[in-house]
């Protein structure tokens, strides 16, 4: 029993110290930088008391506006009239991938997953009786994954842990609606009946995807909020300008 107390309070400890640590080491610095107005809130709860200045990362609007889903379409084989749902990134625990098997479940779609990493195995292995309705890329080249995203019909992220999720920018400069659990980094850019959607649980979350699945109406409302969102984004931020501004302030 107490190695099984400690076991349960080791993830709690570590926690508590890493928020320590890292609250220690940032109010040693004259202005810390957080990639979403979330982050930043967390860090000042965490006991930070240094400037906290939010700069997000910019992403090309024009390279994610400018891909051709056909090609990945006919590479795989996918009907132009097949609803694609797709997750981007790593395939790894802290991604809480494994939650999304329970989309390959809903009728009517596909479920591509774009990207590699530890947990794809065990991906495949809990999806395997899904198997006729996934698709695993693998790596794909940076260069070509705006195809990707333009292939699919929607992008989904189960991650409950993101510093800003800089695939919900990609996704909305390439005019896809994002349906993401709720969580820090996330909240900040999907705005709910805009440009996505954002569920408390993953149920909720399949529920998003099912009713968007079956109204493609929708779809196109959020894919034009989606465009717009990002236009507004790259209009109010840019990396290399602010960076250079809060430097400039610092000096």
């Amino acid at each position: 029993n107490s190695v099984s107390n400690i076991a349960n309070l080791l993830p709690s400890l570590s926690t508590r110290m890493t928020r320590y640590l890292i609250a220690r080491y940032s109010n040693q610095a004259d202005l810390v930088i957080a990639p979403s107005e979330s982050i930043g809130s967390l860090l000042k709860e965490w006991g930070v008391r240094s400037r906290v200045e939010v700069v997000p990362t910019s992403v090309d609007i024009q390279k994610f506006s400018a891909g051709d889903g056909r090609v990945v379409r006919e590479k795989y084989g996918i009907d132009q009239d097949e609803v694609i749902v797709t997750y981007i990134g790593r395939l790894a625990k802290d991604k809480n991938v494994l939650a999304l098997k329970e989309v390959a479940e809903i009728d009517g779609v596909k479920v591509m997953f774009v990207g590699d990493g530890l947990q794809r195995k065990t991906l495949e292995e809990a999806t395997k009786i899904n198997k006729d309705k996934i698709i695993f890329t693998g790596q794909v080249p940076h260069a070509e994954v705006q195809d990707y995203y333009s292939a699919s019909d929607m992008i989904v992220t189960a991650s409950i842990s993101e510093t800003q999720c800089l695939g919900i920018w990609e996704a909305h400069a390439a005019g896809k609606p994002v349906v993401a659990l709720e969580a820090p980094g996330i909240t900040d850019y999907v705005e709910q009946n805009r440009n996505g959607f954002k569920a408390e649980s993953i149920k909720k979350l399949c529920e998003y995807v099912s009713m968007l699945k079956s109204n493609k109406g929708l779809i196109e409302t959020l894919s034009e909020g989606a465009r717009q969102t990002a236009i507004e984004r790259s209009q109010k931020y840019n990396t290399a300008r602010d960076l250079a501004g809060i430097y400039e302030s610092l000096l």
